[in-house]
């Protein structure tokens, strides 16, 4: 297995974190200490891609940091949350590299300068976390992640739509913690008149109420609509 994170940034100043999950589908190369063998897995033997969270275009990106993590196939989630505690534990100002390995897992976090100097609210705990952030959803959702969900009510200018408490809870890992839950009304002669021109107004809607795109919202295992009354089903996308 091989997970990797990159903050990367195109030509025009748009930014995004790219997440890649890699499959060996046998055992991973290993050191001389039976250790993962990151240098190798990163560069050529990375294994068979079996999910990916992109969002801008490839060719002409630079790298402005990456979290790199390897190990057999069937490592678990609570074994990698580990290893980044520990290699968050080891990141301090005069490193540009990290890294952490043990029998189980290798790890190497970098980060470039121009991140801390283009966002001066930006640390490098901050940058690993983010990271981790969108490399830990790429893994869950390999597992089988259900979807994300979106309660609707009635309120007293139209239908009032929010995601619930773990849907918001999963959001916020990504957005970061200043990301705030919106709850949107919408009257049902707006909802008409847009599904009239535009087909479902549900995937707008689920783009307002996460922040993310669509492509994000099905790495994150989709999205459904259930009416918060009755449980029925009103919309998903998966």
């Amino acid at each position: 297995m091989y997970l990797t994170a990159h903050h990367i940034r195109s030509d025009d100043g748009n930014e995004d974190v790219h997440a890649f999950l890699y499959k060996h589908l046998g055992k991973i190369p290993r050191t001389q200490k039976n250790r993962p063998n990151l240098a190798l897995i990163s560069t050529e033997q990375p294994g068979k891609l079996v999910r990916q969270s992109v969002i801008l275009q490839p060719g002409g990106n630079s790298v402005e940091s990456y979290l790199d993590m390897s190990g057999e196939d069937d490592i678990d989630l609570l074994t990698l949350e580990a290893v980044f505690a520990d290699l968050l534990a080891g990141i301090d100002d005069d490193k540009s590299f990290v890294e952490y390995s043990n029998q189980d897992v290798a790890a190497i976090f970098y980060v470039s300068d121009r991140v801390l100097r283009s966002d001066t609210t930006t640390t490098k705990q901050l940058e690993a976390q983010r990271l981790w952030t969108a490399g830990r959803t790429l893994f869950i959702a390999n597992k089988g992640i259900t979807a994300l969900r979106v309660l609707v009510k009635p309120g007293k200018n139209g239908k009032i739509y929010s995601l619930d408490d773990d849907s918001a809870e999963r959001v916020r890992r990504i957005l970061g913690l200043k990301w705030q839950r919106p709850h949107l009304t919408i009257s049902e002669e707006v909802r008409q008149d847009f599904e009239q021109n535009g087909g479902p107004i549900y995937p707008q809607i689920a783009i307002v109420l996460t922040g993310l795109k669509e492509s994000a919202i099905e790495d994150l295992g989709g999205i459904e609509f259930v009416d918060e009354e009755t449980n029925d089903h009103l919309y998903s996308k998966k």
